[in-house]
């Protein structure tokens, strides 16, 4: 597997369930906070699990942060369609 600089989208990323989950709801529903994505997925997900998972994806350059407020609010970085076709 190449190497990339964190925070630069990798061309080919494999996602772990969870991370799947996640990267579904900013496809479907666009940028948004740690509770937003939680309640998305029906509210049984420990905040910091999320919060994890946001900070998995940024070191593989999946998703970009930004403050909104108080919050973070996180993108995806690329679209589905670009992902799943970076792993065929």
């Amino acid at each position: 597997m190449r190497s990339h600089n964190a925070g630069e989208p990798h061309d080919a990323v494999r996602l772990g369930p969870l991370e799947a989950q996640v990267m579904d709801v900013l496809w479907t529903h666009g940028a948004s906070t740690v509770r937003e994505v939680i309640n998305t997925l029906g509210g049984t997900r420990a905040y910091t699990t999320i919060a994890t998972i946001f900070k998995h994806l940024d070191r593989k350059g999946l998703v970009q942060a930004s403050r909104s407020g108080r919050s973070v609010r996180y993108e995806a970085r690329m679209s589905r369609e670009q992902h799943t076709a970076a792993l065929m």
